[in-house]
């Protein structure tokens, strides 16, 4: 069974993840890598396929029975949002979904005034950034973020 740091097992995180990092090309591979029923991976792959996420194209080397349609990620299937919030800095960036960073920024930022300030700064940067996504014909489908483990002041004080 496969590292489950990328999602819960058989969820379409986790099957995006595998699918980009080459750790599965197929559907057989994904029932070999997952553990799941090859229906509950069809069933998987087929919604990520009609929203976009994956394409199926070719035929893969067989192992003894019908070749397999490649899986790959789209990479027009539109981009996730990254933010890192450091306590005097963040970085926001744009990925495509086939890991290609599309665009990253540096701003300063000082997240130790509070963290209702933070989210709401946070907030205004993202939505900056979705907009300009949409404008060059992007479809934002994913937005993460990390805080640092302290964001109050009383708590960064003690």
């Amino acid at each position: 069974m496969s590292d489950t740091s990328q999602g819960e097992p058989g969820s379409a995180q986790h099957i995006l993840h595998l699918v980009s990092s080459g750790a599965a090309t197929s559907r057989a591979d994904l029932v070999r890598e997952l553990g799941l029923a090859p229906s509950t991976v069809s069933l998987r792959v087929q919604e990520l396929v009609a929203a976009g996420v994956l394409t199926e194209s070719g035929e893969g080397a067989s192992r003894g029975g019908r070749r397999p349609r490649l899986l790959r990620v789209r990479a027009q299937g539109g981009v996730a949002l990254a933010a890192d919030l450091g306590s005097h800095h963040a970085r926001l960036g744009v990925v495509g979904l086939d890991g290609t960073v599309l665009d990253a920024v540096d701003l300063p930022h000082d997240i130790t005034v509070g963290p209702e300030s933070a989210v709401d700064w946070l907030c205004g940067q993202v939505t900056e950034l979705a907009a300009r996504q949409r404008e060059a014909g992007r479809t934002v489908r994913a937005l993460g973020v990390g805080f640092p483990a302290r964001s109050s002041p009383a708590r960064a004080a003690s």
